[in-house]
């Protein structure tokens, strides 16, 4: 059995706590799976450098993941979960076509190092997303494991 844990992507930043209960260095050493939650919405503060996050996709989820790494000196494998929905913090963007683009390509720069087994997408909207369906299933299931694949199934409609 394998244990993983969802954490939120400033626990990736945050020495302390984040007022939520979550240290990344205990929790890192506990599981098999890290799954940060590096949605850019959810950076209200940004991340040195980058101060507008939902103009940052890229650099929000591979920096975040890569301080991960950094700072646990650990290697539990990382699912990167990442936004597809509507920015609720700065410009109430969609994020579709090239803002996911941006977060699976940084997700998988990081994982050709060694360090993300893959990704999860979070779609929340009462609306359908403009994701391609193959083999019948909703592509929003399960996205292929390759990034080639992954990156098909987005298209800028």
């Amino acid at each position: 059995m394998f244990v993983a844990a969802d954490i939120f992507g400033y626990v990736c930043w945050n020495l302390n706590d984040t007022d939520i209960g979550q240290k990344l260095e205990p929790i890192a050493s506990a599981v098999d799976y890290l799954a940060p939650m590096l949605y850019p919405s959810g950076f209200q503060f940004g991340i040195p450098g980058y101060r507008n996050p939902v103009q940052n996709p890229y650099e929000i989820v591979y920096l975040s993941l890569k301080r991960a790494q950094e700072r646990t000196k650990i290697s539990p494998s990382a699912f990167a979960w990442l936004q597809a929905f509507k920015d609720y913090a700065f410009d109430r963007r969609q994020f579709n076509g090239r803002e996911l683009r941006d977060q699976i390509s940084a997700a998988d720069k990081f994982g050709s190092q060694g360090g993300c087994s893959g990704t999860l997408v979070i779609i929340i909207c009462s609306r359908p997303m403009p994701l391609k369906r193959t083999s019948g299933r909703p592509a929003s299931a399960l996205l292929p494991q390759t990034p080639e694949a992954r990156k098909s199934l987005i298209s800028d409609n």
